[in-house]
């Protein structure tokens, strides 16, 4: 396990110091797919559940959460095997000297595949974006607009240990994603002004990422409510080719479900 630490620490300092280079806008940390939290909030009770959906066809949640500090709302629908989340987050910020105002959101879909007692696995995917502008934050008196979409398949493992009311979960996600902002230009500038070779100048970026996370869910209140902690690492094919480009960060979420 600390040898698992001491592997993980140079990743997170390489991809928070490959973001510094797009800080406000520029810069993005990704939630968990809705769908993952809401699937989780009853793995302990998968039969009893799979016999609550065939009478009443199928239950609805909804949480608040938040993924490093930004806020975000979560809408579910499970019925049968199905789980269909949505997710809206953001912040909005104007202070004296610095603006930063931003909107995303994520719609992705679990089907339950195999599952057991207490254990399942699904597949499913998802689409999602962000909307972002800032004033004096990535670019000093300048506004920064950015336009991000991504789309994925995930595989969702899920399981509750015998005895216990708490669920884990690995959420594994493979997509591509597209990012337009002007910070991509001022990049390049840099690179070419340190003796860099840049093949094309552009104010967009689009790739392959790989989202691995994990995350828990505790019950709380009878069962009626249930809070969910994560971990998401986003890695994309930029962090390989061209770190400097790197636009995710690693998040922390958490969320509360009712």
């Amino acid at each position: 396990m600390r040898e698992s630490g001491k592997r993980l620490i140079p990743i997170l300092f390489l991809l928070v110091g490959c973001a510094k280079r797009m800080e406000g806008a520029g810069s993005a940390s990704v939630i968990p797919p809705s769908s993952e939290t809401i699937a989780l909030t009853s793995i302990e009770t998968l039969i009893e559940t799979d016999k609550i959906m065939e009478e009443n066809k199928n239950e609805f949640k909804f949480g608040i959460g938040a993924s490093n500090l930004r806020p975000y709302l979560i809408a579910g629908l499970r019925w049968r095997d199905y789980t269909v989340g949505l997710g809206l987050g953001g912040i909005i910020f104007s202070g004296l000297r610095k603006e930063y105002n931003v909107i995303t959101s994520d719609l992705s879909l679990i089907i339950k595949i195999i599952k057991g007692k207490n254990a399942f696995m699904g597949v499913g995917g998802g689409i999602g974006g962000a909307l972002a502008s800032d004033l004096n934050w990535s670019r000093e008196g300048q506004r920064t607009n950015l336009t991000e979409g991504h789309a994925y398949v995930q595989m969702n493992i899920a399981a509750s240990p015998s005895g216990s009311s708490v669920s884990f979960s690995t959420n594994l996600r493979l997509g591509v994603f597209f990012i337009k902002t002007p910070v991509f230009l001022d990049i390049a500038n840099e690179l070419e002004q340190q003796g860099e070779k840049v093949l094309r100048k552009k104010d967009n970026i689009a790739g392959l990422t790989f989202i691995p996370s994990l995350g828990f869910n505790i019950p709380m209140v009878e069962n009626k409510i249930f809070l969910y902690i994560g971990f998401t690492l986003p890695l994309t094919s930029f962090l390989i080719f061209e770190p400097n480009y790197h636009p995710y960060v690693p998040s922390f979420n958490f969320a509360f479900t009712f």
